[in-house]
């Protein structure tokens, strides 16, 4: 005899129509084994004299004195999805249970999910209800002639993904990695999707390659997150601690040969947690080292500074460095060049590029850390025609009305946006 219970409501002399165990592989790939689907179709009989077995505590119920009432009162509970879901079949459990450890009924693909409580003939005293339901569960896999372990294992079902090299005309390569990877919203710990990304899907980066962009996105049910990673490789690696770098180097000669005129420009880019000062130092330094290097090649000592500017943006992270200079083609040249602005050598009444610049701060006034000032940002905007009255601005947007009495009761999250009840996808594992 088969007996189908979900949420506390049992099905009398249930009659299994239907009951499917399918393996869902992973979709990327259709290769790894994640998790077994569960399809029950059951029929019953509903009777008033059945209630002590199907729903002990709505025996004394005043409002049950027919098998319309009692339909009102098993639909309610039959139809609500992630309930606790059992089935046996000659007293051998068949779904597997919870884990150990987890609090709630939560199955791995955040149901189970009712399909249907239909009736199928109504007299007055008696029914013949239809109830479908689907299920996800992970199965302790091995020997045993009956499987219905749901023992903790892995929080992740799967991570499948591809990649992609482009080569550009230059012989430069692009990997791009795309992938997804789910959890199984049944997991001890609890844990939310996003919570593991830096284990699946921050991807290390190739020797001679710069990370181009992270693309994340969450699924609709919570429970996967789609990655794109890109990687591009780099001619030159900026230089510690910037994380992108440009810049040039031009020279030109005099008409008459006697004089060089060079020009560096540096511009570097560092992330919310690099120092701008230590930025405009690096680039100072790198700028002043080229050129000492230069002055080798060309036997000087001496370099007479024409300008030097130091930039750093006020609410972005970059900073350059522009450095003019010129001299003399050849050393004995040199000494007949009249400038009074010594770059490298001996300072002799001279000036030095990197120290001049070393006390440069990057502190804005109004921006300075710990300042926690957020525009206040307006829930619609200050589009629209009453844009003066911001109750009534920017009213763009119009959609058909619509009712739905199961908001009444809701949580509103103001950070999402979202009206919310219950846990959040993924946190089955958490106490109540």
């Amino acid at each position: 005899m088969s007996v189908v219970v979900y949420n506390s409501i049992t099905l009398p002399y249930a009659f299994a129509t239907d009951f499917k165990k399918v393996p869902v592989r992973d979709p990327l790939g259709d290769t790894d084994w994640c998790k077994l689907r569960f399809e029950i179709t059951v029929q019953c009989l509903v009777n008033v004299n059945y209630l002590p077995l199907m729903a002990p505590g709505l025996v004394n119920s005043p409002t049950i004195d027919n098998a319309a009432a009692v339909l009102n009162q098993i639909r309610d509970r039959l139809l609500p999805p992630r309930k606790r879901l059992s089935y046996t079949f000659n007293g051998v459990e068949m779904i597997p249970q919870i884990q150990d450890g987890i609090t709630g009924s939560v199955d791995a693909e955040n149901g189970p999910k009712v399909q249907e409580c239909g009736i199928l003939q109504l007299t007055t005293e008696t029914f013949l209800l239809s109830f479908s339901v689907v299920a996800h569960y992970w199965e302790t896999r091995g020997d045993q002639t009956v499987i219905t372990d749901n023992k903790p294992g892995n929080n992740v079902l799967y991570n499948r993904w591809t990649e992609t090299q482009e080569i550009d005309g230059a012989n430069f390569s692009r990997r791009v990695r795309e992938g997804v990877y789910a959890i199984r919203s049944d997991n001890v710990d609890g844990q939310l999707a996003d919570q593991i990304r830096g284990d699946l899907a921050v991807v290390g980066i190739p020797h001679g390659f710069l990370r181009e962009s992270s693309k994340y996105t969450v699924t609709e049910d919570g429970l996967r997150i789609k990655y794109q990673v890109a990687d591009k490789e780099q001619f030159r690696m900026p230089p510690r601690p910037a994380f992108k770098a440009k810049g040039h180097y031009y020279e030109t000669l005099g008409k008459t040969g006697a004089k060089i005129w060079g020009q560096i420009l540096l511009q570097l880019e560092g992330d919310k947690l690099t120092s701008q000062e230590t930025l405009i130092q690096q680039a100072v330094s790198i700028g002043s080292s080229y050129l000492f290097r230069r002055m080798q090649k060309l036997g000087q000592s001496w370099t007479y500074l024409e300008n030097a500017g130091a930039r750093f943006e006020f609410y972005e992270n970059k900073v350059e460095f522009l450095l003019r200079y010129f001299t003399a083609r050849t050393p004995q040249k040199a000494a007949n060049i009249p400038g009074t602005v010594l770059i490298h050598g001996p300072i002799q009444g001279g000036i030095n590029t990197s120290e001049i610049f070393k006390s440069i701060t990057c502190n804005v006034p109004g921006s300075e850390p710990g300042t926690n000032y957020t525009p206040r940002y307006l829930n619609r905007g200050t589009a629209g025609p009453n844009a003066p009255n911001l109750t009534r601005a920017g009213l763009l947007l119009r959609a058909c009305a619509y009712y739905d009495p199961s908001l009444r009761n809701n949580i509103f999250n103001t950070a999402t946006g979202q009206y919310e009840q219950g846990r959040e996808v993924g946190t089955a594992g958490l106490n109540p």
